[in-house]
């Protein structure tokens, strides 16, 4: 009897061991920018349940888990790649980790390689010109950052009027949010107003706020 007992608990063993569920996160691209893209690419072990859903999750920026943040979805039963974002607000780090997790049943896959996220820049906005238009000489436009800054950041930028200039890129330091930065004016008295529009700014580790229109002419 203990014989029959005995066997009947390792097989039903050895029948949970067969069906366990596993799933390994693979290998992610690093570094990455905030508002970007991922790739999340993951196997799996064992059998999973119709309707089940993959979820990608990101860690914080030290690699925990305690408050995860979804990036991607897939429904499905294998293993595959799961499309994601990651969020614009991500304030960047280098020990962010990424896991996937399914629905049903719960299961929570291994972490992925550490991935390195660099922040946004701020978004640029006109305030003012500065001091009396004259032609031929450099116009001041004081611009503030949003959130404010204390750093460095490039941008590009347009004009359209007599003359025109197709996204010039200029430098601005910014102190408690506050900068300012040089155009220059053409001659021609015919260049009565200006349009600033299309600003891209530009971090100093290549990522890139995406492109907004904002009109200033006088």
């Amino acid at each position: 009897m203990k014989q029959i007992l005995l066997s009947t608990i390792i097989a039903f063993g050895f029948a949970l061991l067969l069906d366990g569920q596993t799933i390994t996160t693979g290998t992610v691209t690093s570094p990455l920018c905030a508002g970007s893209n991922i790739t999340v690419p993951f196997t799996i072990t064992g059998s999973f349940n119709a309707g089940n859903i993959f979820t990608a999750e990101l860690s914080n920026s030290a690699g925990s888990f305690s408050n995860p943040v979804p990036i991607g979805r897939l429904k499905g039963l294998t293993g595959g790649v799961i499309g994601g974002h990651i969020p614009d607000s991500c304030s960047g780090g280098n020990g962010y980790l990424v896991r996937v997790v399914s629905s049903t049943p719960s299961v929570t896959g291994s972490n992925s390689n550490i991935v390195v996220i660099n922040p946004l820049p701020p978004q640029i906005l006109i305030d003012s010109i500065i001091g009396p238009v004259c032609t031929g000489k450099p116009l001041t436009i004081a611009v503030r950052s949003s959130p404010l800054s204390n750093s460095s950041y490039n941008f590009t930028y347009s004009l359209s009027g007599a003359n025109t200039i197709s996204l010039d890129t200029v430098a601005i330091t910014f102190t408690s949010g506050v900068g300012r930065f040089n155009i220059p004016i053409s001659p021609n008295p015919g260049y009565i107003s200006i349009n600033i529009y299309s600003i891209t700014s530009l971090s100093p580790n290549g990522c890139t706020l995406r492109t907004y229109d904002t009109l200033f002419s006088f």
